[in-house]
């Protein structure tokens, strides 16, 4: 049981996430209510007991009287919605209230929380917690998804008080904290979450276009299947992320196919040397990998730098790839992301 300065939650999206995470709070401090806002599935957070009380589609009164009361708004609705929803709630709550969100990218929430009035902006406290699965829903909500994993804090224009005040909610529900500014976060998790969906994606729609799609589907195993299980993921939820992390996002894509062009001259040349070498030094980096993650400290500070998590992360090797200079693909030209508002914080972290 926790000691969460806080009795009352309204959740913009009740699925995995903002369900998942009801769950753990409404376990960890039982006199908690959380109030949902979810048109979709709403009725089913309430049905399933996720929520204690649902906020009808269109009443607006009933909204604004739950916002008024609340001293949390979660925004776990997706990420293409979260900037409406940020202003929505922020016209509402009362001044030491706190907003946080769940969303796997940060740079446009951070820069639409820049656009709020007054002092409002500095209660914002974007998270994202690293957890999930392939699942969607209410249905697939659990009180235990958090535990032992970790939150990303991207804090660094919040107040003190708010950025300790959602520290505490993830912890309350077992996570750990680490601090990083936005924009390294989208590069980030471009290249560790977002790219490899699009790999999936790309990789069963490479599949699905063989003449003999049917067979080939039939014969496969558990290599397929370990590959392949992040694209049944929410279609529309893996859109909106590509699209509002756009640029972090072609960046991998042009490396990766870099990468693939390089490798495709490798095996057309029978170079076994070279492919044994590049394979080898993959595997040994997957092989490395649980023990480097279980390595990241939990930084709690308030205002903990970016190098918070670039120093606990070791170096991996650059590697300069053969006869494979980096071109950018028609269409795809590489961009700097925009600028934040004069008002933001100062981001010297870059991609």
């Amino acid at each position: 049981m926790s000691d969460l300065p806080f009795q009352r939650i309204v959740l913009f999206g009740t699925g995995l996430i903002g369900g998942s995470l009801a769950l753990a709070l409404r376990r960890a401090v039982p006199a908690l209510t959380v109030t949902g806002v979810d048109p979709a599935a709403g009725d089913e957070a309430l049905a399933r007991g996720v929520v204690d009380a649902l906020i009808a589609d269109g009443d607006e009164e009933a909204l604004d009287a739950a916002l008024a009361a609340a001293d949390v708004v979660v925004l776990a609705a997706p990420v293409a919605q979260s900037a409406t929803l940020l202003a929505r709630a922020a016209s509402t709550l009362r001044p030491d209230a706190v907003i946080t969100d769940v969303g796997s990218v940060k740079h446009d929430i951070v820069a639409a929380a820049c656009d709020l009035a007054g002092p409002r902006w500095r209660r914002f406290v974007p998270a994202h917690p690293i957890a999930g699965s392939e699942a969607n829903g209410p249905a697939a909500a659990r009180a235990d998804l958090f535990a032992g994993k970790t939150t990303i804090l991207c804090a660094d224009a919040a107040d003190a008080d708010a950025a300790q005040q959602v520290a505490a909610i993830w912890r309350a529900v077992g996570a750990r904290t680490l601090a990083m500014s936005a924009v390294q976060h989208d590069a980030v998790f471009s290249a560790v979450s977002h790219l490899p969906h699009v790999l999936a994606f790309a990789y069963l729609e490479q599949v699905l276009h063989r003449d003999d799609a049917a067979a080939t589907l039939a014969l496969a195993g558990s290599g397929f299947r370990d590959f392949t299980r992040i694209a049944a993921s929410d279609p529309a939820v893996w859109r909106d992320i590509c699209l509002a992390n756009r640029q972090p996002l072609l960046r991998d894509i042009d490396g990766l196919l870099a990468r693939l062009t390089s490798l495709r001259k490798a095996i057309a040349s029978d170079d076994g040397a070279g492919l044994h070498r590049r394979f080898a030094a993959a595997a040994n980096a997957r092989r490395q990998w649980p023990a480097q993650a279980a390595a990241v400290p939990t930084v709690t500070s308030h205002g903990a730098p970016p190098e918070a998590l670039s120093d606990a992360l070791p170096a991996a090797p650059h590697e300069t790839l053969p006869d494979t200079p980096h071109e950018t693909l028609p269409g795809t030209p590489h961009e700097t992301p925009p600028e934040a508002p004069s008002n933001a914080p100062s981001d010297t972290s870059k991609p």
